[in-house]
């Protein structure tokens, strides 16, 4: 895509990306009411293969010259010691990451447990939710690029989203008489704020430098996913049950813990930034660049912005050469593996067990005795 067009373009992958989150709600839910779960765990494998085959035999593949190639490769610590990498790290890590945590695993139970909505509310709830993340990338990658073609910087999108993330939390936890699809939406949302760090990385580093710095950052927030995801689940589990779930109390304590830390990541963006853009003094005589805060920058001649741009796009044209297929065909064997595993746990006898209770709290007892004598 063109650089004033990345945003726009990691958008709309995003928002066909984001697919996956509406197809798991209701389409899912009235799929395994007819196929099952084994059903439709091969349906979706069946269907990943499709796509992973689509790839391989359509996807164009470019073949260029090896030329011109960057006389070393960049390395991980070159990205990380960056400042200004530094400074947009946490933000985009904790917004992003807890974003996918939240909506990926604890959004269900939270309305559930918190809101107290039933089954088929929860459903309709998480496909609302599903439907603004795909809207919402699109509309982030749409905004930050018109911000880009007049001039602003693409930060701003993202500390914007950032807030509305943690304010989104805060309303959650100090339970404000606000539907909850609202604040859950706009946390879903913030999961598309990658559109906005993606466009503004290449800002930071060469273009051949760019991918690598993107996987360095989208790194940062898988982990940041996983942490979130197990630190909530064992920080609600040391409260006592109350019919068989934690209390409310639990997951707002937990979502507060979130919103704190997410705050101290936005304070340390804003003040990075202001601290980055101070002025440089335009200091001619020796004695007194001593005075300056930064050294004075150098500026190229034509040819050398020109060779660097030609040497960008050789590069960027080689690392992009064969990743699709290469892609492609680790996505089948993934589905493969996948196929198989369902397989062999379809194949085994399941045998149910079926319990006449009079309320729920019943029948939580005799599993947790059934648990206790196996």
């Amino acid at each position: 895509a063109p650089p004033l067009r990345i945003a726009r373009a990691n958008g709309i992958l995003i928002m066909l990306g984001a697919s996956g989150a509406i197809a798991v709600t209701a389409p899912a839910d009235g799929l395994m009411a007819i196929f099952g779960w084994r059903g439709l765990f091969q349906l979706a494998a069946v269907l990943a293969m499709v796509m992973a085959a689509l790839i391989i035999i359509v996807a164009p593949e470019r073949h260029q010259s090896d030329t011109h190639r960057p006389s070393s490769a960049v390395k991980l610590s070159t990205i990380y010691a960056d400042p200004r990498f530094q400074a947009l790290a946490p933000l985009s890590a904790l917004t992003i990451g807890a974003s996918w945590s939240l909506q990926g695993l604890w959004a269900g139970p939270w309305l559930t447990h918190v809101s107290g909505l039933d089954h088929a509310s929860v459903v309709k709830h998480l496909l609302v939710i599903g439907v603004a993340l795909a809207l919402g990338a699109a509309g982030l990658g749409w905004i930050t690029d018109r911000l880009k073609t007049r001039g602003s910087d693409r930060e701003i999108v993202l500390v914007a989203i950032a807030a509305a993330s943690l304010t989104a939390m805060v309303v959650l936890v100090l339970q404000l008489p606000v539907s909850p699809v609202i604040p859950w939406s706009v946390i879903a949302i913030a999961g598309a704020a990658t559109t906005v760090s993606y466009a503004i990385l290449p800002g930071y580093f060469a273009a051949w430098m760019s991918a690598r710095a993107n996987a360095a950052l989208n790194l940062l927030h898988l982990l940041t996913a996983f942490g979130v995801q197990a630190a909530i689940g064992t920080f609600i589990n040391q409260w006592p049950k109350t019919n068989g779930h934690p209390p409310t109390e639990a997951y707002q304590a937990a979502l507060g813990c979130i919103a704190v830390l997410q705050a101290l990541a936005l304070t340390w963006f804003i003040v990075a930034r202001c601290r980055c853009s101070v002025p440089v003094l335009t200091v001619r005589h020796p004695l007194l660049r001593v005075l300056a805060p930064v050294p004075l920058p150098s500026r190229p001649s034509a040819y050398d912005v020109a060779l660097t741009c030609f040497s960008e796009h050789l590069g960027a044209g080689r690392v992009e050469r064969g990743q699709w297929r290469r892609a492609a065909l680790s996505a089948a064997m993934l589905c493969l593996m996948l196929t198989g595993l369902v397989g062999v746990v379809g194949a085994r006898e399941a045998v149910p067990y079926l319990v006449a209770t009079e309320n729920a709290r019943t029948a939580h007892a005799f599993l947790d005795r059934s648990l206790d004598q196996n």
